[in-house]
C-alpha cells in the first residue's frame, strides 16, 4: 500500500504577498494552494491508497470560508477516487473555546463515513482499504489543555502539571494501542505533537518555550509500529534515522516566512510491502512542492568605494524571478550617504515581493561584569573597570571619579566617628 503522509498545510498565511486583482486572493495563499494541489495530484499519479494528514489545515482555527472552499476543492480529487482520508486535529485546527467545533469537522459531515476520519481524541482505526489491505492507524490529535481542565480531579492543576499529565496519558495510551497490535498487519502511529530534539524551522518557537507537552523519540518509535507519522514541526526530518521505525516529519508544503528560506518544503509518499514470505518492507522518500522560493540576500559594504554599485552587483548575482527577496547589507555610518537605495529596489524589481532591503544589526560583545570587578578592588580601580564596560559614559569619567571618591571619604569618615562614639 502507498500512503500520503502530509501535513502543516497551513491555507490562510499572507505573509511576503500581495493582492492579485485576478482571483481576489493574496499571492501567499494562491501559493499554499498550487501546492496543495500539485502535492494531491502527484500523490494520485502516484497510486496512493490512503492520505494521511497530521495536522493544521488552516493558518487559524477560524478559516474563511474562501479558505475552506479552496482546501476542500484541493482535496476533493482524492475523494473523487475513492481515497481514504485520515485527518488529525492539530493545533491550528482546534478552537480556543472549548465546546467549538474544529476548523475541519465539517468535512465529516460531507464525505462517506468510509471515506473521511475527522481524529479529534486518541484513537485506534482500522482501515480495509480499497485494493483489501488492511492498516492499524494509533491516532494522536494535539492534546487540548481545557478538555482535561473540565474534569473536576484536575481543576486545581497548575499549567506545568496538566502538561505532565498530558504527556503520562499519551504516553499510557501509546504504549496499551502498542501491545494490542496485529503483529501481521501494518501499523502506524500518527500524531500532531513535539518531539525532544526536533529540530524546529525557524518560523517556530520552542515547545520547551511555549510549554507545549513534549514527547521522547523513545516513547513513540515502539517496534510494534512499521512507521511513525508526525505533524506540527514545519522542518522536514527524520527522528530515528539510524533504526526502525523512522520517526517522520514531512515539514510544511509551503515556505512561512524567512525563517524557513532555506527548508526544504513538500511531503512523503510512505510505501508498506511483503514479500512472499511475508516480510514487511518499509520505504519512504520525501517529495518536494513547488513552494515560493524565499531568497536572502547579506552584503559586506564596510570597504565598498560605492557601496550602490556593489550592492546592485551582489543582487544581480541571484536569479530572482518569482522569488521573495530580503536585502540585508552592512555599511559604517560614513558610506550612508553614498548608498542609493532607490536605485537598489530597482534592481530588485523582477522579484515577486521584496520583503526588506535593511541594515544588518551589529552585536556589541560586551565582557562581563562579574570578571571585571572584584571585592578586592579599590574604589577607583572597579568605578574604571565598569566605565570600561559603560563606555556611554566614559564623558563623565572625571565627574563621576571625583563624586566616588568623595562619597567614599563620607562614609569612612563616618565610619571612624561610629567608631569613636562606640569606644566612649
Amino acid at each position: 500500500m502507498r500512503i500520503l503522509h502530509t501535513a502543516d498545510i497551513h491555507i490562510g498565511y499572507e505573509t511576503h504577498g500581495r493582492f492579485d486583482p485576478a482571483t481576489g486572493l493574496n499571492t501567499r495563499v494562491q501559493d499554499f494552494i498550487h501546492a496543495f494541489r500539485t502535492m494531491i495530484a502527484e500523490s494520485l499519479a502516484a497510486g496512493i491508497d490512503l492520505v494521511l494528514f497530521t495536522g493544521d489545515a488552516y493558518r487559524t482555527a477560524d478559516p474563511t470560508p474562501t479558505q475552506q472552499r479552496e482546501f476542500a476543492l484541493a482535496l476533493k480529487p482524492a475523494l473523487d477516487a475513492g481515497v481514504p482520508v485520515v485527518m488529525i486535529i492539530g493545533n491550528h485546527d482546534n478552537p480556543v473555546t472549548f465546546g467549538k467545533a474544529s476548523s475541519v469537522e465539517v468535512f465529516g459531515y460531507f464525505t462517506p463515513p468510509e471515506l473521511m476520519h475527522i481524529v479529534h481524541r486518541p484513537t485506534r482505526l482500522d482501515l480495509t482499504l480499497k485494493n483489501g489491505e488492511s492498516i492499524q492507524l494509533v491516532c494522536l490529535p494535539w492534546p487540548i489543555r481545557s478538555v482535561l481542565m473540565t474534569r473536576d480531579e484536575y481543576r486545581g492543576l497548575t499549567a506545568g502539571e496538566v502538561t505532565r499529565e498530558i504527556e503520562r496519558r499519551y504516553g499510557q495510551f501509546i504504549r496499551e494501542e502498542a501491545a494490542r497490535i496485529d503483529p501481521d498487519q501494518f501499523a502506524v502511529l500518527a500524531g500532531h505533537l513535539s518531539v525532544t530534539d526536533a529540530r524546529f524551522a525557524g518560523s517556530e518557537k520552542t515547545a520547551m518555550v511555549g510549554g507545549d507537552p513534549t514527547f521522547m523519540v523513545s516513547q513513540l518509535a515502539l517496534p510494534e509500529f512499521d512507521y511513525v507519522a508526525l505533524g506540527h514541526i514545519h522542518a522536514h526530518q527524520n527522528l530515528n534515522p539510524n533504526a526502525q521505525p523512522s520517526v517522520v516529519y514531512p515539514g510544511s508544503i509551503e515556505r512561512i516566512n524567512f525563517g524557513e528560506w532555506k527548508e526544504p518544503k513538500g511531503y512523503v509518499l510512505l510505501d508498506l510491502t511483503k514479500d512472499e514470505t511475508g516480510h514487511k518492507r518499509v520505504d519512504w522518500r520525501f517529495h518536494p512542492t513547488p513552494a515560493r522560493r524565499f531568497v536572502e540576500i547579506e552584503v559586506d559594504l564596510r570597504r565598498a568605494l560605492d557601496p550602490t554599485a556593489e550592492l546592485i552587483e551582489a543582487i544581480r548575482q541571484h536569479d530572482l524571478a518569482a522569488s521573495t527577496v530580503k536585502v540585508v547589507y552592512d555599511i559604517d555610518d560614513a558610506q550612508v550617504p553614498a548608498l542609493n537605495l532607490r536605485l537598489v529596489r530597482e534592481a530588485l524589481a523582477g522579484a515577486h515581493h521584496i520583503a526588506a532591503i535593511q541594515r544588518a544589526k551589529r552585536v556589541i560583545e560586551r565582557p562581563s561584569r562579574s570578571s571585571e570587578l572584584t571585592v578586592s578592588m579599590s574604589t577607583r580601580d572597579a568605578l574604571e573597570a565598569y566605565l570600561g564596560v559603560n563606555r556611554e559614559l566614559l564623558p563623565m569619567k572625571e565627574k563621576l571619579l571625583a563624586a566616588a571618591l568623595a562619597l567614599e571619604a563620607e562614609l569612612k569618615q563616618a565610619d571612624k566617628l561610629g567608631a569613636d562614639e562606640t569606644t566612649e
